[in-house]
């Protein structure tokens, strides 16, 4: 089954909730804010966006990947990956397309937007410049999922195919 490429406005939706009282019992406030972007390519699983991600000191700064497929010599979908990034609430975005591996996921380093770990179906990967470029850190099969720990950002959790793994040292 194929499915065209084609370029349309995608929408991010993010919704924040914070603990509130104002002189009553506390509760939890959801305030919601959708973030249009332009141009960005949408279409099947190759192409699809495989993770979004804010970075939380400043919502303006927001990652988009589109996972990709297999490509080259006997590869099979020819969609390269590609991450997007954007610093100004997605009114545009910068795409950067360096050598990537399959993205299944990506993880911003919670106080640099700079830097990045991509979970990928062979490994982690790391960039310090926004995905332009890749160190290798960690051979997994499959990652699907990639968590800096809150109170140490040193501290790093990745689920891959059948085991969970922690790094501590960043």
């Amino acid at each position: 089954m194929s499915h065209p490429l084609e370029t349309t406005d995608v929408s991010f939706t993010s919704t924040v909730r914070s603990l509130y009282g104002g002189g009553g019992p506390p509760g939890f406030r959801a305030e919601t804010q959708t973030i249009l972007t332009t141009g960005l390519q949408a279409g099947g699983s190759a192409v699809s966006f495989s993770s979004v991600e804010v970075f939380e000191a400043d919502d303006n700064i927001l990652y988009a990947s589109r996972k990709g497929g297999p490509y080259g010599p006997g590869g099979s979908s020819g969609i390269k990956p590609i991450i997007y990034k954007t610093i100004n609430r997605g009114q545009t975005w910068n795409e950067v397309e360096p050598d990537l591996p399959q993205v299944n996921v990506l993880a911003i380093h919670p106080q640099n937007h700079n830097t990045i770990l991509i979970g990928s179906r062979d490994g982690i990967y790391q960039s310090e410049d926004s995905g332009k470029t890749l160190n290798k850190l960690e051979d997994l099969s499959d990652v699907i999922s990639i968590e800096f720990q809150i109170s140490d950002s040193n501290i790093i959790y990745a689920a891959a195919d059948s085991k969970v793994v922690k790094s501590t040292d960043g």
